[in-house]
């Protein structure tokens, strides 16, 4: 490990099968804001909510089902987001579950089936 940091931050490109019905999910369901988008019409975006962003992109080939991804998302209040996202009416894989390894969870589905864990540490 070298004194100079140089990495700055990752983002996760999810896979989509509509782009546009995948932006009014993240919006509705998750409240992730449309900060970007790429093309006419748009085959990429980037979304956000708070300091997180997810990339999405839609996918040429829709013959073969998408390989869902895994992304984890660290938060300060999961039972906040789990009433928001229960409210909402977002497909809730786990309830709030405190996590022998520290943490405080939630999984959910979107969509394209992807699956999304937010945490907070106990």
């Amino acid at each position: 490990m070298s004194d100079n940091e140089n990495l700055k931050r990752a983002s996760v490109v999810l896979a989509v099968d509509n782009l546009q019905a995948t932006l009014e999910w993240y919006a509705d369901k998750l409240g992730f804001g449309a900060k970007f988008t790429w093309g006419e019409p748009a085959f990429f975006a980037i979304v956000q909510r708070d300091r997180v962003a997810i990339h999405l992109s839609e996918r040429e080939d829709t013959s073969k089902p998408i390989a869902p991804t895994s992304l984890y998302v660290f938060c300060d209040d999961v039972d906040a987001l789990y009433e928001e996202f229960h409210r909402n009416e977002v497909e809730i894989f786990q309830p709030p579950q405190d996590m022998e390894y520290g943490m405080r969870e939630i999984d959910v589905h979107d969509m394209n089936g992807h699956f999304l864990t937010f945490g907070q540490e106990r």
